[in-house]
Formats: structure tokens, sequence, C-alpha cells
């Protein structure tokens, strides 16, 4: 089964990235950084849409949507991204993200994370 979901967590300069199967990894300091690359098309989206600190960000890719924790100006707000959006900008988006972490973890899409 393919991997179907993906979200990451940022708390002062700690991430925390869950996959479908529900296990995570902690990801600090260097580590972080291919996380912020692969995902910084993601993140202008979302900034993109509403500004503010970027708390926490979720794929769905089975379902075709992206929800984000965004605290700005108004509070803690979500974003949400699907339908058309989705698959223009989220979905190829995510490509890069998944395979990095399949290879960083050696998950494969058949075995899920």
């Amino acid at each position: 089964m393919a991997l179907s979901s993906f979200k990451f967590h940022v708390r002062r300069g700690h991430l925390r990235l869950h996959f479908s199967s529900g296990r995570g990894h902690d990801l600090e300091g260097r580590a972080v950084m291919p996380v912020v690359a692969f995902a910084a098309d993601l993140v202008a989206e979302v900034a993109r849409r509403k500004r503010g600190r970027l708390e926490g960000l979720s794929v769905d890719l089975g379902r075709g949507i992206l929800r984000a924790t965004v605290d700005g100006k108004e509070g803690i707000e979500v974003v949400c991204i699907d339908g058309w959006d989705f698959e223009t900008v989220v979905r190829p988006s995510s490509a890069p993200l998944i395979e990095w972490a399949e290879h960083r973890f050696d998950c494969p899409l058949a075995e899920r994370c």
C-alpha cells in the first residue's frame, strides 16, 4: 500500500515527522534541513494564503487535502487546500518529501513506514 499521508509539527527548532503508518521520526538541527527544502513549496503556498508562524502541516494524499495550522494575527487559524489547488500544487510538491522520507527511513511505498 502506498504512503497515503504525512504531517509535521514544528516546536522551537524541533520537527516531528509522521507518516501514514503512525510512526513518527524526530528531527533536530541539520536533519531538519531536507524537510525544510522539500516542503518549501508547500509552506510557501500556506503562507500565500495566511501569514503567521506555521505550527503544523498535514497532507492526506488519499483524500486530497492539505491542512496547516498557523499562529497569525487573529490567533490560531487553519488553512485548507483541496480540489484543483491540491492536485496542481500540493500533490506535485509532496513527491520529493515522500521520496526523501522513504530513502531516509528505509520505508518503500510497498511497505509503508
